[in-house]
This record gives structure tokens, C-alpha cells and sequence, in this order.
């Protein structure tokens, strides 16, 4: 909410350039600072066209893939343009709830929306084997790596790459009402 404020309160093109680029550097996953001329000394291009940079999409050889993002910038540029604003979400809105709302108020694409789906759905799938995976691949590693034996007196965890000596031998605990049976 206090970012929509700050972004609401700017009257000129550089003033919601600094606000949203904040450092004269063009890392953003959108750069506004090519709306401005007044990096030419900095060594960007005089070039008078003024430009939007979007920056977070991967590179691709994918035909569908471009041609999405395509037409996700210009969907999202033209109706940014043409459109109110959106009103500001509350902090409390998923992830998912601002994705659906990015897609009904602004880009206003089902096509889209369902590609994007897709491939979020596909990559969450995705990190989520591989952090089983993961997970597994270490629960076989501990378990291979320790070997705990019990026995009536004493418990013995030694690991199974060591060399001899390495075995730590605990004494069994007994609870206080636990005394040898008495006749």
C-alpha cells in the first residue's frame, strides 16, 4: 500500500522513474530509466526514443514462449494506458489472488492467464520433485551414514565411513522409579 502511495504522489515522468528505478542503474525487471534523458551521461544511448525495458523473462528459442511475453508486455502496456487504475490489493492477497487479478484488470487475456498457469503449475511441480529428491537423497545419506544399534545396557551410533575408535557408546538411562526388580 505504501508503494502504490509513493507511486500515486509522483506528478512528473521522473519523479515515478526514481520512485520505481530508484538508483540510476538499469537491473530491473522493469527499467523506466530510458523514459528519461538524463542518462546520456552515463553512457547509455542518445537515441531520442524513449523505452521500457522488461528485463525478468528468460532468453528463448521458444517460439510460443516469445510470442507470450510479447504479448504479455503489450497487453500489459496497453491497457495500463487505456485502463483506470487497479485499486491497491491488501497485504494479506496470495500470490495466486494477485496473478488472477494481473490477468482479469490488466493484461485481460484468458490465453495468456492459461499459458501462464501452465507454466507456473509445471514449475512448481517441477522444484517440488526435485526438493523430494533432494530430500530423500539426504534421508538415504544420513541412514547409510550413521548406524545406531541398541542394546540392553548401552546404545552405540558409529558412522560407517569412520576407522575404528570412532564409536560413541551411551549408558541407558533409566527413569528414577525404574530400580532393579526386587524379590
Amino acid at each position: 500500500k505504501q508503494r502504490n502511495q509513493r507511486i500515486s504522489k509522483c506528478e512528473t515522468l521522473e519523479e515515478l522513474v526514481d520512485c520505481l528505478n530508484p538508483m540510476d542503474a538499469h537491473y530491473y525487471k522493469l527499467n523506466l530509466r530510458r523514459l528519461v534523458r538524463r542518462n546520456v551521461q552515463h553512457g547509455e544511448s542518445s537515441d531520442p526514443k524513449q523505452l521500457m525495458e522488461f528485463r525478468q523473462h528468460t532468453s528463448s528459442k521458444d517460439k510460443t514462449t516469445v510470442t507470450h511475453w510479447i504479448r504479455f508486455c503489450t497487453a500489459f502496456i496497453r491497457n495500463s494506458a487505456r485502463l483506470r487504475p487497479p485499486m491497491a490489493l491488501k497485504a494479506t492477497t496470495s500470490i495466486e489472488e494477485e496473478f488472477g487479478f494481473l490477468f482479469e484488470y490488466v493484461v485481460k487475456d484468458r490465453a495468456l492467464r492459461n499459458f501462464y498457469r501452465e507454466k507456473r503449475d509445471a514449475m512448481i511441480e517441477k522444484e517440488e520433485k526435485e526438493r523430494n529428491d533432494r530430500l530423500n537423497e539426504m534421508a538415504k545419506k544420513s541412514s547409510s551414514e550413521l548406524n545406531v544399534s541398541k542394546s540392553s545396557d548401552s546404545m552405540s551410533i558409529s558412522g560407517s565411513s569412520s576407522s575404528e575408535g570412532s564409536t560413541l557408546h551411551l549408558p541407558s538411562v533409566r527413569k528414577r522409579n525404574d530400580s532393579p526388580s526386587q524379590p
